[in-house]
């Protein structure tokens, strides 16, 4: 995925985080906040797929079943707060090379919506602590040191 731009749009009444199943500290953490606008994401998805033993016959049927998924994917995360643009088959574009190339390599564009919020939360909840770091920055804000 190549993030592509930003727009502004005005506030959603409800919170992009509220498609996942089970929120995170992070998403409870924006529930409590005012969406003040929102930030609308867009980005290029890139997928190259390749039948398995490689089969040129199948290898567009791969690609498609690969794209499939990330669209699931999105739809999954992100329920009701996204758009899909066309896709284009990218290989088969005049000017792609055709030289030694297995697979197919498709792109579509998706947007996403996330609220800007009232208040800056902080990057990392204060009850997490790190698993394998030697040195950390606590998100408290107290100097940084060794990890607990």
């Amino acid at each position: 995925m190549i993030p592509m731009r930003t727009q502004f749009n005005v506030k959603s009444l409800s919170n992009a985080s509220q498609a996942t199943v089970f929120p995170s500290a992070e998403a409870r953490r924006q529930w409590q906040t005012r969406a003040i606008r929102t930030d609308k994401h867009h980005f290029e998805v890139h997928v190259w797929g390749e039948a398995i033993p490689g089969d040129p016959a199948l290898d567009f049927d791969a690609t498609q079943v690969m794209y499939q998924q990330a669209i699931r994917t999105i739809h999954l995360r992100t329920a009701g707060h996204y758009e899909l643009t066309d896709g284009a088959w990218m290989d088969q574009q005049p000017e792609a090379t055709q030289l030694g190339k297995p697979g197919h390599w498709f792109a579509f564009g998706a947007s996403f919506d996330t609220p800007v919020l009232d208040k800056i939360l902080p990057f990392v909840p204060p009850a997490t602590l790190p698993a394998t770091s030697i040195f950390y920055i606590p998100p408290d804000g107290s100097p940084p040191g060794e990890a607990p």
